[in-house]
């Protein structure tokens, strides 16, 4: 089961990954004055960009940072050569999940007023920028929320091997003890190496 979740969550986490650099996720509208001084303005056209195509970089530059950590911590778990000590970075998700929330509410309670250089583009006067969600945004939030909801029940350990991953584990760990047993015994490795090792393995 955890190491199905873990596989699960880090397909998920690359599909938000690729999905960040799509021109998908935010909606960039523009509206222009019909009479200039009066406030009265129309709807002229919207563009979709991704989630670095409004500014705020580092905002998302973290958000992919977070979720790359999340992708390798998975790997490590679903192989189960995690050490205890960074089980807790499975968490990276979650952390990634309120980056992009941060990065989204910014980005929609911004306009751009007219005349100001943006992006590839220059306004005209007598019109603004404003800023929504594209479709592919609630695509990219459902994938984070998904792998976060997973990615807490891994780290926090709520979710199991099952009992033939279990045997898997024992099997191998005593396998590897066998052999470090083998290079005692030949005088390659020394009795407190071993008993090292041996509790290492066992996890004691």
């Amino acid at each position: 089961m955890k190491k199905r979740i873990c596989l699960i969550s880090f397909i998920l986490l690359c599909v938000f990954i690729v999905i960040s650099f799509l021109p998908i996720i935010f909606m960039e509208s523009y509206w222009k004055a019909d009479t200039p001084g009066r406030g009265i303005y129309t709807h002229k056209g919207d563009a979709l960009c991704s989630m670095f195509g409004l500014g705020n970089e580092i905002l998302g530059v973290l958000v992919l940072l977070f979720a790359a950590v999340g992708v390798v911590v998975l790997i490590l778990q679903f192989t189960g050569n995690t050490k205890p000590s960074l089980a807790k970075l499975t968490l990276a998700p979650l952390v990634a999940l309120l980056f992009f929330a941060v990065l989204s509410i910014v980005n929609i309670s911004t306009t751009v007023p007219n005349g100001t250089p943006y992006g590839t583009a220059t306004l005209g006067y007598n019109g603004y920028f404003s800023h929504s969600f594209g479709w592919g945004w609630y695509i990219a939030a459902a994938l984070l929320i998904a792998t976060s909801v997973m990615s807490f029940f891994v780290a926090t350990g709520r979710v199991k091997d099952s009992d033939i991953e279990k045997k898997e584990k024992k099997t191998t760990e005593a396998d590897d003890i066998v052999k470090y047993k083998d290079l005692l015994d030949k005088g390659i490795i020394t009795q407190e190496e071993f008993d090292a090792k041996k509790k290492q393995l066992l996890g004691l």
